[in-house]
């Protein structure tokens, strides 16, 4: 595999800034608006990021998934 496509579940800042990291090695880098806040949209906006309609066009359209999310959501998430 020469460049991944890399899906980003949650481009919260931390979330974000990890995909603008990604995408320097990535042919691109996806995320998913389904029930994001504007604040998400305008940051996944700002560096870059494919959108996807859905989880699963994300997931089948992906190399690699990575799932940042603050610490009290993780378990929900998972």
């Amino acid at each position: 595999m020469d460049q991944p496509t890399v899906g980003i579940l949650h481009p919260g800042s931390m979330g974000a800034a990890v995909a603008a990291c990604a995408a320097t090695n990535a042919t691109s880098v996806l995320w998913c608006a389904d029930e994001r806040s504007p604040a998400t949209t305008a940051r996944a906006e700002r560096f870059g990021l494919s959108g996807v309609a859905t989880p699963t066009e994300l997931l089948d359209h992906s190399d690699i998934v990575m799932s940042l999310c603050p610490p009290a959501a993780a378990e929900e998430l998972a």
